[in-house]
Parts: structure tokens; sequence; C-alpha cells
């Protein structure tokens, strides 16, 4: 028998220390004495001397047989989650165009492009053939992005739902439709003609109105905010979820309650269809994030929770089972001029292009970009070592990728970092078995 090289000890108070275990994300208490014995005995000799714990760490794999490589554990987990054949989730970029010009946006807009009916045609071949031929199958997302994906709706998204719609008529498979948009274009029209689907939408607010309105204003300078949080209301009340997604810097963090006052008006009995969603942008990650920081966005959790909003924790990592969707096997992006990618958080240049959709509605991967994309994580030995392997896997497949030859953590975490994540994860565990 050995320990994992998975174990975390982490004290939590004078004389109690947390023992978390990654493999099997399950946790024990240890007392000083049994701290002790953990730390002066390797597993063979502490079923000897304390039973009782011995037997508490078999039970959350904290001590497992000699035999076992947790390494190929971890590799294997990966494989099973990013292989799973019974989900589909196709991205669409109906144009590169937009009506906003965000200064932190990554990608280069183009202006006029938009979704031939050549490519419309051969990304309905594409659902088809997915549909008819992958015989496991069972869930479809179609995401619509950009760009501004609602700027052409009717003759680029709506005939591929249609088409979606027919195929799926009859068939077990079940399909969610989601857009990532600015929501300014959404009206009640619109709405009506989506609502009853299976459908979600993330919009995005650059903070309250007077930092949103600096950044996200139309061609006459016109600011957006209001009519995008009536737009966010009108979903809710028609039973769609929506993402609200509040980009916060150190600059405005302090100014987000607003928010939460200007959605006040919205009836309780909606705002469990608006999930909230903290993000500081990229730009700003440099930035300290002091205590003030921290304080506000734990206050701002709390206030929207206590007004009925649903809120979305990027503290619980779990990227090995919970993976990004760029890297599933079964997912790809179709850009407006045929141009295949996976990630939607990358410049969509042709140069950077993965493969193309041909005529048939197939994708060609070119220089073997999807294998070697499949294989491409959780090949550090760095990352083999670290104590939350089994929760952050090294990272996406899109890192691995423009990282190869790097043997350091890609989020530099510091022990104090990891020490963090385990707790959070421990709380979150904690919270939820109350919850059952």
């Amino acid at each position: 028998m050995k320990y994992s090289r998975y174990n975390s000890i982490i004290t939590i108070s004078k004389n109690h220390h947390l023992l978390y275990n990654a493999i099997s994300d399950n946790f024990i208490f240890l007392t000083d004495i049994t701290y002790q014995d953990y730390k002066n005995n390797n597993a063979n000799e502490l079923y000897e001397h304390n039973v009782f714990l011995h037997n508490q760490l078999v039970e959350i794999k904290g001590i497992i047989e000699e035999s076992i490589d947790e390494i190929k554990t971890v590799t294997d987990l990966i494989k099973k989650t990013d292989n799973d054949n019974t989900s589909y989730y196709l991205y669409i970029n109906p144009t590169l165009d937009c009506i906003f010009n965000c200064w932190y946006c990554y990608e280069s807009h183009l202006k006029g492009s938009k979704m031939s009916p050549k490519i419309i045609k051969s990304v309905n071949k594409l659902i088809t053939n997915i549909i008819r031929e992958q015989q496991d199958l069972q869930f479809f997302t179609i995401s619509f992005f950009g760009g501004e994906p609602l700027m052409y709706f009717n003759t680029v998204a709506k005939p591929i739902i249609k088409h979606l719609e027919q195929e799926i008529a009859s068939s077990k498979v079940k399909v969610h439709i989601h857009f990532t948009t600015n929501g300014y274009l959404l009206n009640s029209r619109l709405i009506n003609y989506l609502k009853g689907k299976s459908i979600s939408f993330q919009i995005t607010l650059d903070g309250a109105k007077e930092d949103h309105d600096k950044t996200r204003f139309t061609k006459n300078g016109i600011g957006s905010y209001k009519r995008i949080i009536n737009n966010i209301k009108e979903l809710a009340k028609s039973g769609i979820n929506v993402i609200l997604r509040i980009n916060y810097t150190t600059s405005n963090i302090l100014s987000i309650h607003e928010i939460q006052h200007d959605l006040k008006d919205l009836e309780f009995q909606y705002r469990n269809n608006i999930n909230i969603d903290l993000q500081k942008i990229w730009q700003d990650q440099d930035a300290n994030t002091d205590i003030t920081t921290n304080a506000a966005i734990s206050k701002y959790v709390e206030l929207f929770q206590s007004e009925g909003y649903n809120v979305s924790s990027h503290k619980i990592l779990h990227s090995v089972i919970d993976s990004c969707y760029g890297d599933k096997r079964n997912q790809a992006l179709i850009n407006y001029n045929g141009d295949v990618f996976k990630c939607t958080a990358r410049d969509f240049l042709t140069e950077n292009r993965l493969g193309y959709l041909n005529q048939n509605g197939i994708i060609i991967w070119e220089k073997n970009s999807l294998e070697r994309r499949m294989t491409s994580k959780f090949n550090r030995p760095i990352c083999h070592n670290c104590r939350i392997a089994p929760l952050c896997g090294g990272g996406c497949s899109q890192q691995a990728m423009e990282n190869l030859f790097a043997n350091e953590c890609l989020y530099h975490y510091t022990k104090q970092d990891i020490d963090n994540i385990i707790l959070n994860r421990f709380e979150f565990l904690v919270v939820n078995r109350y919850k059952k």
C-alpha cells in the first residue's frame, strides 16, 4: 500500500487539519495526534499504528495499492470525459461583424462579413450527418457566437435552427440552442419566436451603467446599458435562461451593486432564470486583486443570491470532469466562411484554423490537428506531480497546444493558491452535502 500522490493536508485551526484527496474528491479531518500518525508512518506502518485512520484513508483513496498508477488514472479520466460521444457541441459564427467595438475584445471584427447560403447549406449537411450517423448521440447543443450573432438572425441563425429542428423531429436527440450576444438587437418578435424552445443566452455588461456605456455604445455614441437591461428582463419573463456575465475591473468593481438595483423591478419568480457570472476581464488580470476587491465580490455573490438570482462560482475548480467545450472531440466551431476552429477565445484568422467544412458537410481537419489536440493535455511532468492534478488537468487543450514545450504551471499557482483551491472545493462539497 502507498499514500496517494494527490493527498493534501491543510491546517484549518490550532489542532485540526483537513486531508483532501483530489482523485476521490473527498476529505477527512485529522487532529494533531492523527496528523502525526500520518506524517510519521508509511501506509503499511499506519495500519499497525492506527487502523481506523488507515481505513478512513483507504475509503477516500488516500491510501491505494502499490500497483495503481495515479497518473494513468487521471489521464484515463481526461480521455473518457473529452471523448464522450453522447453529446455534440456545434458553434457557429454567423458573422465577425459587430455593432460595438469594445476595447478589450480579442477578435478582429470584419465589417460586412456574413455566412453565405453556400456555407449555410454545408452547415445544415453537417448537422444532418452528425444526427444521423452518431448512433450514441443523445444531446446536441448549437451555440451562435461571433461577432454579434443576432445581426443576421433571419438569414443565418433562423434557417439553421429550422433545419436542426426538422432533423431531430423523428429522433430521440435532445437539442439546446445558445446565443452569446451583447443583447442589444433583441426585440419582442425575436423573443416570441424563441420562447418555448430549449434556449439560453449569455449577455455581458461591462459594469454598471456609467462604466458600461463608456465601452459599449452604438456608432452614434448612444449608450446601450438601459436597452440591454430591459432585454434581459424580457428574456427572463419569457422563461428563457440568461447567463448575465458582469465584466469587472479594479476600477469598476465598487459600482456593481447598481446592476442589482437596475434589475429590482423584475418579479421575484423570474429571477431564477438569470445566472450571474462575475468575471474579471483578462486585460486586468495583472492588476492587484486586493482585499477590497475580493470582499466586494463576496458581497455581490451574497447580494445577488439573496435577491433570488443564481450565481456562478469560478472558485470551484474541476476542469477534468467538467472540461472546456473546446477539449471535446465532439465539438467544432464553424466560422462564417467555413473555416473550422475549436476555441472561441482566440482570433478567427484563417491562418489559425484547424480545418474547413466541405460542401458535403464534412469537417476536414488539416495537419492532423484534431488528433494532435486530443492528445495534448496533461503531458507536463510538473502537472503529473501536482496535488490538484485531478481537478486542474494541467490546463485546456488550447493552452496545451500553445505551450507544448513548457514544463511549468500554466497558471503559475503558488502553494497558497493550491491550498485556496482545495479549501474552496471543500466548502463547495460541504454545502452540497448539507443541501442533500
